[in-house]
């Protein structure tokens, strides 16, 4: 017995026309497989592939003419899953876009600051990150940071990065600073040169687990304070912007690679360069669990920005309003025999947006009957 085929009310059916948008997500959904392959995270081995039981498996179409699965189990990681991370950031960008709009509503100052560390082929990722992270709550404790926090009314939005490049790992910080009052050029030099002492401080202490000696970051390179103007501008340096969509131009600075970038070269050589699998396994065994931004206390509070897991936007498509089902899957035809095939998974995504519901979902069936080996009636 197959699937159910949902007939809709009449619509004017809207066709997406990002063929660009298509293709990232198909995309995705491949290097989902591959992140699959290697890595050990079981949550990730079922994201987007096992239902999550009480309802069954769905294709639903939003008002856009978006398709997207309905009842599958998510695993939220914004930093393992090319799929849900996507969602993650779409929301959490908003989130800053709101963040901005109500500081500069209320007449508030906004910069960004970056702060990296020098660090050598060779580096371990999982102490450098968290000796990273360590220098920046020295930057923001004890009264230091208290009386300059008070002097310009200071809060903030800290994001981690993490990039690959011929020095190793490199991890780095973007904070979006919040100011009470837009601030003087000397104020915006005194504020950097109170982060860099700090950091630099910071950072030549030997590691806590390791005993490594970090180099001190210079002035001008460690720390550096700019204002970035426009809303989208903080949302890419917060590493909220859609990575694939970026293609190479992130890649060529220095030749970094992002992580998602290591994943893609994986998938492109078909596991056959086994430095980058290393590289991703090192990765994906210390980046679950981290945060990727961290609010000051009591900032989400002042806006009215309420706080939402990962896994909550994960699935946020889930939510649109008045989704049309287009296509319901039996259980074990889509455990058996359509969540393994990621080709004929995105396929039934294209079916869905290109046509209107019902058709669509005649459509869905037949591909389905074809995978289970049925064929089809000839009237």
């Amino acid at each position: 017995m197959r699937g159910e085929a949902h007939e809709a009310e009449p619509v004017d059916w809207p066709k997406p026309t990002n063929d660009e948008g298509r293709k990232r997500r198909a995309l995705r959904y491949r290097l989902l497989e591959t992140a699959r392959q290697i890595t050990a995270h079981e949550r990730l081995r079922k994201c987007m592939r096992c239902s999550r039981g009480f309802a069954g498996v769905s294709v639903r179409v939003g008002a856009e003419g978006r398709a997207h699965y309905a009842g599958l189990v998510r695993c939220g990681s914004v930093w393992l899953c090319p799929v849900c991370s996507q969602g993650i950031a779409m929301e959490r960008a908003e989130e800053v876009r709101t963040l901005l709009e109500r500081h500069r509503g209320a007449g508030g100052g906004d910069y960004l600051l970056t702060c990296t560390t020098p660090h050598d082929l060779g580096d371990a990722l999982k102490p450098m990150r968290r000796h990273v992270a360590r220098a920046w709550r020295f930057v923001v404790s004890g009264a230091p940071w208290k009386r300059i926090q008070a002097r310009y009314g200071l809060a903030y939005v800290r994001a981690q990065e993490l990039t690959h490049g011929r020095n190793g790992w490199h991890p780095h910080l973007h904070i979006l600073l919040l100011s009470a009052r837009p601030l003087t050029a000397a104020a915006q030099g005194e504020l950097e040169a109170f982060v860099l002492r700090r950091w630099q401080r910071a950072i030549a202490k030997p590691d806590r687990e390791t005993g490594n000696t970090y180099r001190v970051p210079l002035a001008g390179v460690g720390v550096k304070l700019t204002s970035c103007g426009r809303r989208d501008d903080y949302v890419t340096k917060l590493g909220l912007a859609d990575e694939l969509a970026q293609g190479a131009a992130k890649r060529g600075h220095e030749g970094h690679r992002t992580p998602f970038q290591i994943l893609r070269d994986i998938w492109q050589r078909d596991f056959t360069v086994q430095a980058d699998v290393a590289l991703w396994v090192e990765y994906a065994s210390e980046m679950p669990g981290c945060k990727q931004l961290t609010w000051s206390r009591g900032l989400r509070k002042r806006y009215a920005i309420v706080e939402q897991t990962d896994l909550d936007l994960a699935a946020a498509e889930e939510t649109t309003p008045a989704p049309i089902t287009v296509y319901q899957f039996e259980d074990a035809v889509w455990a058996e025999m359509i969540a393994p095939l990621v080709g004929e998974r995105i396929r039934i995504l294209h079916l869905a947006e290109d046509y209107p519901p019902l058709e669509a979902g005649e459509r869905i069936g037949r591909l389905v009957d074809r995978v289970l080996g049925i064929t089809e009636v000839p009237f």
